[in-house]
């Protein structure tokens, strides 16, 4: 059986404690605190990769991947399990990113798992995370850079085969098309690549 640990935020020096918890109060052996309410944290019984403990209202990195959760207890799912049915209760990651199919479940992570703050003291961390994957969602610098540079309008390239297509000179597709107007048959002349988006131009 797991010993009944909690942390809390001290009202008088604002250091945390960790020790046995009650009627609003933190025991330190001897020593009894007044906490800032609403920061009394439970331990969860496991250490991350460290050593450290870890407890409810911790952030935590995957140190496989660095993706950012918090670590809370109620009921969750585990999407991460094939024969996961959901409706657990205990303690968890909730996770930043919306991954799917990854597991929530803490003891699972355990090992796998660093400490680097707490959503009291250090909430930054989970906005900068945020921010990070809106960015990500984006694109990366070079992604950008590559979409930019595809504006610039390139000419269509003349293909030496039999057929004598026209190709995207960057991803190399034919963007030759033609239809029938007013009884003629004639070239369309698209003003984007449809298979990689860079800019054409049918003429110098």
């Amino acid at each position: 059986m797991r010993e009944i640990v909690f942390r809390g935020k001290c009202a008088d020096d604002g250091k945390w404690r960790e020790k046995e918890y009650k009627d609003g109060k933190l025991y330190t052996g001897t020593e009894c605190y007044d906490f800032i309410e609403g920061t009394a944290c439970e331990w969860t019984g496991l250490n991350d990769e460290n050593g450290r403990n870890i407890f409810e209202g911790d952030i935590v990195r995957d140190t496989e991947d660095n993706c950012i959760g918090v670590v809370k207890f109620g009921i969750y799912d585990n999407p991460g399990r094939a024969d996961d049915d959901g409706g657990h209760l205990g303690f968890h990651i909730q996770w930043v990113e919306k991954i799917v199919m990854r597991r929530n479940d803490i003891l699972f992570w355990a090992d796998k798992i660093k400490v680097i703050g707490n959503i009291f003291d250090n909430q930054e961390l989970i906005d900068q995370h945020k921010e990070l994957e809106v960015y990500r969602s984006i694109g990366t610098v070079d992604e950008l850079r590559r979409a930019k540079d595809q504006q610039i309008p390139k000419m269509v390239t003349h293909e030496s085969s039999v057929y004598k297509c026209l190709t995207c000179p960057t991803c190399k597709n034919v963007v030759d098309e033609f239809t029938t107007l007013n009884g003629e048959k004639v070239r369309v002349t698209y003003k984007y690549c449809r298979f990689c988006g860079q800019a054409l131009k049918w003429e110098e």
